[in-house]
């Protein structure tokens, strides 16, 4: 393996190959730039703004246009030959003349403005920034003046065909849009008529107000029904027992009880002093008979009285009974109705719904179509550049001196192991790592000693030749 002194004492040994070579490269680099043809860069500046998707409602994320891959599609479309094409006819590159003839075009090569587009797309180089919203457009020409003329150029059609290709779908979409507007109408006028003849079928003319009513009155009878049974029952506890609590309670009753009491005190007293068989005695005991016989009577009223209303009631429960239920009935069958009336008002609203975000959507396209928004804006037109961007002499030089002392020193190894010999008394220490001690001096000088074979192949891995 060669070591870093033995690569230093080469090197230094073949110095003026070295120097010669890098000269040569030198040399060599300025004979290319010199004899290079000039070419010119102008570069011009283009934001690519980012407009919503044309859907119904409101306006989508534009989340996906701010992805690299949207600027990369950008550059695709101002490489497309839509584009290309009308630059070159914006430049006049289209047919035959000296433009398009300085740019290597003769009519063999093919219709001019297939060349133009060919030419533009092999000169035209984007640079999509990673970061923002930025193109840098650079064209390169053989003129400085047609260069930026090329950059212009392009960049207008992009600006131009951009607000084109929006337009387009914009369009397309206002008349889809139309077509579902129209459709939307027809639709909302149906379910309008069909609405409206359901809730005459119905017998509804407000669907809340009817189903608030309905449902008033049922818990009105329920009320009512609750108070009847609870009557009912009160009244045929009572005529189970003989109605006594309304005997005892009534105040003809009362007043009979103590008239009887009072003429059974009176005929008892006159009894006491005057006999059994006195006329007063038997007197008080008709008045006594007679006012049983009231209280009997009115006992009896009574007793009818409270039957005739526990019949009464029972007749009202059962009446009541009966319009809960048929109000029931009612009820259900308004909640029916109201389902039915509820999905032709739901349908209805979202029809209205879809077509009030139609409508809306439609007015927004058509402003932007009138408008002319594009989303490409140019923020610097290109100028001619002063100097041109190739050749670079410096460039070049750095890569002719690079080169040529490359091939130098890559000539001196190549030298030095093909020809296998010790040219001076250090190559033995140097190639045999044994010290040198002296020599024998002749005329010549130093002699040539010829390194052995055998140890050239054992340093270098190879055989010497």
């Amino acid at each position: 393996m060669l070591t870093l002194a033995q690569f230093y004492f080469i090197v230094r040994r073949r110095r003026l190959l070295i120097l010669l070579s890098t000269v040569a490269g030198l040399v060599a680099a300025i004979g290319w730039s010199g004899l290079t043809p000039r070419r010119y860069t102008a570069s011009a500046q283009i934001l690519v703004n980012v407009r919503a998707v044309e859907t119904v409602g409101q306006p989508g994320s534009v989340a996906d246009q701010l992805a690299p891959d949207y600027l990369s599609t950008q550059t695709d479309i101002i490489r497309s030959e839509r584009i290309l094409s009308e630059a070159a006819r914006a430049l006049g590159l289209d047919r035959d003349g000296p433009r398009i003839r300085a740019l290597g075009w003769s009519p063999e090569a093919g219709p001019a403005l297939r060349y133009a587009v060919k030419f533009l797309r092999g000169h035209v180089a984007l640079s999509p920034s990673a970061t923002s919203r930025m193109l840098d457009l650079r064209a390169t020409a053989p003129d400085a003046t047609l260069a930026a003329e090329i950059a212009n150029a392009v960049a207008d059609a992009y600006r131009d065909g951009s607000l084109a290709i929006q337009s387009e779908p914009a369009r397309l979409a206002i008349r889809g849009y139309d077509r579902q507007a129209t459709e939307l109408r027809a639709r909302w006028a149906a379910e309008q008529g069909r609405l409206a003849a359901k809730q005459r079928a119905l017998g509804v003319t407000t669907r809340e107000a009817g189903d608030d009513a309905e449902t008033a009155r049922l818990v009105s009878l329920s009320g009512q029904l609750a108070v009847a049974e609870a009557a009912q029952a009160t009244a045929a506890a009572r005529a189970d027992r003989t109605a006594l609590p309304d005997v005892i309670a009534n105040p003809v009753v009362q007043d009979l009880e103590q008239r009887i009491a009072e003429a059974a005190a009176k005929r008892q007293q006159l009894a006491a002093t005057a006999g059994p068989r006195n006329v007063d005695v038997r007197e008080v005991t008709g008045q006594i008979e007679a006012l049983r016989a009231q209280l009997a009577a009115q006992r009896g009223l009574i007793r009818d009285g409270v039957a005739s209303a526990a019949r009464q009631g029972a007749s009202s429960v059962a009446t009541l009974r009966a319009a809960v239920a048929d109000q029931k009935q009612r009820v259900i069958a308004a909640q029916g109705h109201r389902g039915e009336i509820s999905l032709i008002e739901q349908s209805l609203a979202s029809i209205r719904q879809t077509y009030e975000q139609v409508m809306q959507r439609r007015a927004q396209l058509s402003v932007q179509d009138t408008v002319g928004q594009g989303n490409a804006i140019m923020l610097s037109r290109a100028r001619p550049p002063e100097t041109p961007s190739w050749p670079r002499p410096i460039v070049m030089a750095a890569i002719g001196l690079v080169a040529g002392l490359m091939a130098g020193v890559a000539g001196a190894l190549a030298f030095a192991f093909a020809r296998g010999r010790l040219d001076a008394p250090e190559d033995i220490e140097l190639w045999s790592d044994v010290p040198f001690v002296g020599g024998i001096g002749l005329s010549g000088g130093h002699p040539a000693l010829a390194a052995p074979r055998s140890l050239l192949t054992s340093r270098f891995g190879g055989s010497a030749s």
